[in-house]
């Protein structure tokens, strides 16, 4: 590989991080007031606060979300979890009917607990639902994206929550959760 080479790929990979980082930020609320100082802003960001379950839809500023389900896998013959762990493959559905493209990195916009404990994403829980695409990209204005997040949890498991950042998140005015129990 040739110097100059080495050069575009680099600016590259660092194109698509900057692209992933300010991605989640893609279309929301241009609002700096205070949520408590109006009527609808004290709704929406009420709304915000509400803990969701699976097909309970949550609305703001436009964008729908929905947590369509939770499955559990044990793998296949040659992707199994760790000893002791299931895949929990959860689809979510998110529709925008705001004026401007929304883009969505599941790594960045979404961060998960299982009873009460930080869990990552898992790439080979992905492979177990090979019909549905994981859940990143753009959904531009007046469209739909469906997707699919992985984790590799305790099998044992009690609870998962998934949170949306609300550090990265411009288009929800707040903390946003969906909860499941086993």
């Amino acid at each position: 590989m040739t110097k100059k080479t080495k050069y575009i790929t680099l600016g590259c990979v660092g194109a698509l991080i900057a692209l992933m980082i300010l991605g989640c930020s893609g279309t929301g609320n241009t609002s700096s007031g205070d949520a408590k100082s109006t009527g609808s802003s004290a709704k929406s960001s009420s709304a915000a606060a509400k803990t969701y379950g699976v097909n309970q839809p949550v609305t703001q500023n436009g964008i729908t979300m929905t947590l369509l389900s939770t499955k559990e896998s044990k793998g296949s013959e040659y992707n199994k979890p760790a000893d002791g762990k299931v895949f929990l493959l959860c689809e979510f559905k998110i529709e925008n009917n705001s004026s401007k493209d929304l883009a969505i990195s599941s790594a960045l916009c979404f961060d998960a607990y299982v009873d009460d404990t930080a869990t990552s994403q898992s790439i080979s829980g992905l492979m177990e639902e090979s019909d549905k695409e994981q859940l990143d990209g753009t959904v531009a204005a007046g469209k739909k994206m469906d997707g699919v997040i992985a984790y590799e949890i305790p099998k044992n498991w009690k609870n998962f929550e998934i949170n949306l950042n609300p550090d990265a998140v411009s288009f929800f005015s707040g903390k946003v959760t969906f909860k499941v129990k086993k």
